[in-house]
């Protein structure tokens, strides 16, 4: 099995020409997704408190996106 990665899912946003900046309500999110993840004392992520993402993806050339967390 060979695994790929888009180019653009490892191009920063901030190089390209346009920038997209949108928000999305997280009442559901572990952390996976945004880096704001707390293991439990068993090692499952637990859900976090309800918050926001901030999800932020570039154009020309396409990069992104990346998923920030605001409390």
């Amino acid at each position: 099995m060979k695994l790929t990665i888009p180019a653009g899912a490892l191009r920063d946003p901030a190089d390209s020409a346009e920038i997209a900046i949108a928000t999305e309500e997280a009442g559901y999110c572990d952390g996976s997704e945004c880096g704001a993840a707390m293991p439990s004392e068993n090692g499952e992520l637990e859900l976090l408190v309800p918050h926001w993402h901030v999800i932020v993806r570039g154009r020309s050339p396409e990069a992104g996106p990346r998923c920030y967390p605001i409390w």
